[in-house]
Protein backbone atom coordinates (compact mmCIF):
# COMPACT_ATOMS: atom_id res chain seq x y z
CA UNK A 1 0.00 0.00 0.00
CA UNK A 2 2.69 2.55 0.68
CA UNK A 3 4.73 1.62 -2.31
CA UNK A 4 1.61 2.48 -4.58
CA UNK A 5 1.53 6.01 -2.91
CA UNK A 6 5.00 6.55 -2.84
CA UNK A 7 4.81 5.60 -7.04
CA UNK A 8 2.11 8.30 -7.11
CA UNK A 9 3.95 10.48 -5.08
CA UNK A 10 6.54 10.54 -7.48
CA UNK A 11 4.35 10.57 -10.69
CA UNK A 12 2.47 13.41 -9.46
CA UNK A 13 6.00 15.59 -8.64
CA UNK A 14 7.46 14.09 -11.69
CA UNK A 15 4.47 15.88 -13.52
CA UNK A 16 4.54 18.74 -11.75
CA UNK A 17 8.48 19.37 -12.49
CA UNK A 18 8.08 18.95 -16.15
CA UNK A 19 5.41 21.41 -16.56
CA UNK A 20 7.04 24.04 -13.75
CA UNK A 21 10.42 23.16 -16.14
CA UNK A 22 11.15 26.03 -18.82
CA UNK A 23 10.28 25.58 -22.12
CA UNK A 24 12.84 24.96 -24.39
CA UNK A 25 14.13 27.70 -25.98
CA UNK A 26 13.97 26.84 -30.12
CA UNK A 27 17.08 25.90 -31.56
CA UNK A 28 18.53 29.37 -32.99
CA UNK A 29 19.11 29.51 -36.18
CA UNK A 30 22.68 30.68 -37.87
CA UNK A 31 22.59 32.95 -40.76
CA UNK A 32 24.35 31.82 -43.61
CA UNK A 33 26.99 34.02 -45.14
CA UNK A 34 27.87 33.47 -48.38
CA UNK A 35 31.33 32.40 -49.10
CA UNK A 36 31.63 34.51 -52.33
CA UNK A 37 30.62 37.97 -52.82
CA UNK A 38 28.16 39.05 -55.28
CA UNK A 39 30.29 41.19 -58.16
CA UNK A 40 29.76 44.47 -56.91
CA UNK A 41 28.21 46.59 -60.19
CA UNK A 42 30.57 49.21 -61.04
CA UNK A 43 28.42 52.29 -62.52
CA UNK A 44 28.72 52.54 -65.75
CA UNK A 45 30.42 55.01 -67.11
CA UNK A 46 29.36 56.78 -70.24
CA UNK A 47 31.60 57.35 -72.77
CA UNK A 48 32.75 60.64 -73.67
CA UNK A 49 32.51 61.91 -76.73
CA UNK A 50 35.16 64.49 -78.13
CA UNK A 51 33.88 67.31 -79.12
CA UNK A 52 33.95 67.91 -83.29
CA UNK A 53 37.14 70.08 -84.29
CA UNK A 54 36.39 72.36 -87.60
CA UNK A 55 39.34 70.93 -89.47
CA UNK A 56 41.37 74.85 -90.60
CA UNK A 57 41.03 75.37 -94.69
CA UNK A 58 43.95 76.37 -96.17
CA UNK A 59 43.09 78.87 -98.95
CA UNK A 60 44.22 77.02 -102.53
CA UNK A 61 44.79 80.57 -103.83
CA UNK A 62 48.06 82.13 -103.11
CA UNK A 63 47.38 85.69 -102.03
CA UNK A 64 48.85 88.08 -104.25
CA UNK A 65 51.65 90.33 -103.08
CA UNK A 66 50.87 93.69 -103.77
CA UNK A 67 53.06 95.76 -106.29
CA UNK A 68 55.34 97.97 -104.92
CA UNK A 69 54.62 101.79 -104.55
CA UNK A 70 55.69 104.46 -107.07
CA UNK A 71 57.66 107.14 -106.78
CA UNK A 72 54.40 109.44 -105.99
CA UNK A 73 53.32 107.03 -103.48
CA UNK A 74 50.49 105.57 -105.43
CA UNK A 75 50.52 101.95 -106.40
CA UNK A 76 49.45 100.70 -110.26
CA UNK A 77 46.64 98.87 -110.48
CA UNK A 78 47.96 97.06 -113.71
CA UNK A 79 51.71 95.95 -114.20
CA UNK A 80 52.56 96.88 -117.49
CA UNK A 81 54.23 94.70 -119.75
CA UNK A 82 58.09 94.94 -119.87
CA UNK A 83 59.47 96.30 -123.20
CA UNK A 84 62.01 93.94 -125.05
CA UNK A 85 65.27 94.98 -124.89
CA UNK A 86 68.53 94.06 -126.64
CA UNK A 87 70.65 91.60 -124.43
CA UNK A 88 72.96 88.39 -124.81
CA UNK A 89 71.31 85.64 -126.99
CA UNK A 90 71.37 81.67 -125.11
CA UNK A 91 70.32 80.38 -128.43
CA UNK A 92 70.04 80.95 -131.99
CA UNK A 93 66.68 81.87 -133.47
CA UNK A 94 64.41 83.62 -135.30
CA UNK A 95 60.40 84.83 -135.21
CA UNK A 96 58.29 86.56 -138.10
CA UNK A 97 54.70 87.14 -138.88
CA UNK A 98 52.31 86.48 -141.36
CA UNK A 99 52.55 89.84 -143.12
CA UNK A 100 51.80 92.10 -146.30
CA UNK A 101 54.35 93.73 -148.18
CA UNK A 102 52.97 97.09 -149.37
CA UNK A 103 55.76 99.15 -147.66
CA UNK A 104 58.50 96.93 -149.70
CA UNK A 105 59.66 95.58 -146.00
CA UNK A 106 59.26 92.47 -143.94
CA UNK A 107 59.49 92.97 -140.42
CA UNK A 108 61.02 90.49 -138.31
CA UNK A 109 59.56 89.98 -134.99
CA UNK A 110 62.31 88.62 -133.32
CA UNK A 111 66.01 87.32 -133.96
CA UNK A 112 68.42 85.66 -131.14
CA UNK A 113 72.46 85.80 -133.04
CA UNK A 114 75.08 84.06 -130.79
CA UNK A 115 77.30 86.23 -133.64
CA UNK A 116 76.83 89.04 -135.60
CA UNK A 117 75.26 88.54 -138.67
CA UNK A 118 72.37 89.08 -141.00
CA UNK A 119 68.77 88.55 -141.64
CA UNK A 120 67.95 87.34 -145.19
CA UNK A 121 64.51 86.80 -146.65
CA UNK A 122 64.22 84.81 -149.53
CA UNK A 123 61.29 83.15 -151.45
CA UNK A 124 59.97 79.56 -150.80
CA UNK A 125 61.28 76.39 -152.53
CA UNK A 126 59.23 73.49 -150.91
CA UNK A 127 60.06 75.16 -147.51
CA UNK A 128 63.92 75.54 -148.28
CA UNK A 129 65.30 78.92 -149.40
CA UNK A 130 64.93 80.50 -152.50
CA UNK A 131 65.58 83.30 -154.13
CA UNK A 132 67.20 86.19 -152.14
CA UNK A 133 64.61 88.74 -151.62
CA UNK A 134 66.79 91.53 -149.25
CA UNK A 135 69.00 91.50 -145.82
CA UNK A 136 69.83 93.59 -142.89
CA UNK A 137 72.41 93.27 -140.12
CA UNK A 138 71.99 92.22 -136.98
CA UNK A 139 74.69 92.48 -133.77
CA UNK A 140 74.97 89.79 -131.42
CA UNK A 141 72.10 89.58 -128.87
CA UNK A 142 68.35 89.83 -129.12
CA UNK A 143 67.23 92.48 -131.48
CA UNK A 144 63.56 92.96 -131.90
CA UNK A 145 61.01 94.40 -134.73
CA UNK A 146 64.18 93.87 -137.64
CA UNK A 147 62.66 95.86 -140.86
CA UNK A 148 64.37 94.12 -143.68
CA UNK A 149 64.10 95.69 -147.29
CA UNK A 150 62.73 93.08 -149.90
CA UNK A 151 62.10 93.14 -153.51
CA UNK A 152 57.88 92.70 -153.37
CA UNK A 153 57.83 91.83 -157.16
CA UNK A 154 59.48 88.62 -156.33
CA UNK A 155 57.92 88.02 -153.46
CA UNK A 156 56.23 84.39 -153.17
CA UNK A 157 53.01 83.99 -151.15
CA UNK A 158 55.34 81.87 -148.99
CA UNK A 159 59.10 83.04 -147.87
CA UNK A 160 61.77 82.08 -145.31
CA UNK A 161 63.23 84.36 -143.21
CA UNK A 162 67.09 82.87 -142.54
CA UNK A 163 69.99 83.81 -140.16
CA UNK A 164 73.32 84.17 -141.31
CA UNK A 165 76.81 84.48 -139.83
CA UNK A 166 78.99 87.38 -140.71
CA UNK A 167 82.04 84.88 -141.39
CA UNK A 168 83.74 86.84 -143.75
CA UNK A 169 84.61 90.37 -144.16
CA UNK A 170 82.77 92.10 -141.63
CA UNK A 171 80.11 94.72 -142.40
CA UNK A 172 79.97 92.89 -145.91
CA UNK A 173 76.72 90.74 -146.88
CA UNK A 174 78.68 87.50 -149.00
CA UNK A 175 76.06 84.85 -149.37
CA UNK A 176 76.60 82.50 -151.02
CA UNK A 177 79.60 82.46 -149.92
CA UNK A 178 81.65 82.98 -146.29
CA UNK A 179 78.59 83.82 -144.41
CA UNK A 180 76.84 80.97 -144.25
CA UNK A 181 73.37 79.93 -142.89
CA UNK A 182 73.51 79.60 -138.90
CA UNK A 183 72.81 75.67 -138.12
CA UNK A 184 70.45 74.43 -135.01
CA UNK A 185 72.96 72.42 -132.89
CA UNK A 186 70.56 70.13 -131.67
CA UNK A 187 68.51 68.86 -135.73
CA UNK A 188 71.33 70.49 -137.75
CA UNK A 189 69.21 72.75 -139.28
CA UNK A 190 69.16 76.21 -140.72
CA UNK A 191 67.81 78.78 -138.44
CA UNK A 192 64.90 79.96 -140.23
CA UNK A 193 61.78 80.56 -140.07
CA UNK A 194 58.84 80.25 -142.77
CA UNK A 195 56.04 83.15 -143.34
CA UNK A 196 53.01 84.30 -145.50
CA UNK A 197 52.61 87.11 -148.04
CA UNK A 198 48.80 88.09 -146.84
CA UNK A 199 46.67 90.80 -148.83
CA UNK A 200 46.96 94.56 -147.10
CA UNK A 201 43.56 95.14 -145.00
CA UNK A 202 41.03 97.54 -147.18
CA UNK A 203 41.79 101.04 -145.26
Amino acid sequence: MKTKFLLSTVLVLTVVLAACAPAAAAPTQKATVPTSRPPATQPATAPTTAPKTTPTTIPTTIPTQKPASTATGATPTEAPFATPTTGPALINDIIVKDQDLKSGTVLVSMVDALKPGWVAVFTDEKDQPGKLLGYAAIPAGTSSDVSVTVDSKSATSKMIAMLLVDAGTIGTFEYPGLDVAVKNADINSNVMAIFSKVKASAQ
